[in-house]
């Protein structure tokens, strides 16, 4: 059954449900016309969500005192309706699909078991086959592997070696999938590319 919540920061405004979907909820505006202070009737509606390219999330945008604001669906949807006692800063998709918003679907959990999760990085793996030296100018992100806090990002591999003082053949290892860490330090590229 679709249950309605009120959208932390929005909530005489927006509304978002368990299986995703965000409305705005009815009200009563005063505007002047004609000098005249009137009560406008705005009728709330289901919002369209529009999907990032870049990221592959869908978001919607959020209005409040003339200002837009730009926020994914999935943390709308684990922000109201999961909970999250240790304060974890991701949301997963447990079944890798980033469409797939209904709550039953998501899960708080930190960085590393985030960017590790499923099938990501055979997909990314198997994105930069056949290209020569894929990772020389590809950004990459370093994870403090024991609490999973971003540490850094850097633009290369090049650029972390240089100052972390680890090995590019293990950094090389993590972010193909052959080793969960190295030297304390999690690994993995900015963006996965979806063929």
């Amino acid at each position: 059954m679709e249950e309605w919540k009120n959208i932390k920061g929005f909530e005489s405004l927006y509304q978002v449900s368990n299986y995703g979907r965000v409305r705005s909820i009815d009200r009563i505006i005063k505007r002047v016309k004609d000098g005249v202070l009137i009560d406008f009737r705005f009728k709330g509606k289901l919002l369209t969500p529009k999907l990032n390219k870049k990221t592959g999330y869908v978001h919607v945008a959020l209005s409040i005192n003339s200002k837009r604001k730009y926020i994914n669906i999935h943390r709308l949807v684990a922000e109201s309706f999961i909970e999250n006692p240790d304060n974890k800063p991701c949301v997963n998709h447990k079944d890798e699909s980033k469409l797939n918003n209904n709550a039953d679907n998501l899960e708080w959990c930190n960085y590393v078991y985030n960017n590790g999760y499923g099938t990501k990085k055979k997909r990314l793996a198997e994105s930069l086959k056949g290209k020569k030296r894929p990772y020389q100018n590809v950004p990459i992100l370093c994870f403090d592997y024991n609490t999973g806090k971003f540490v850094k990002k850097f633009p290369a591999i090049y650029a972390a070696v240089e100052e972390l003082k680890v090995p590019q053949g293990s950094i090389i290892r993590v972010l193909s999938g052959k080793r969960k860490s190295t030297h304390g330090y999690y690994f993995e590229y900015e963006t996965v590319k979806e063929e």
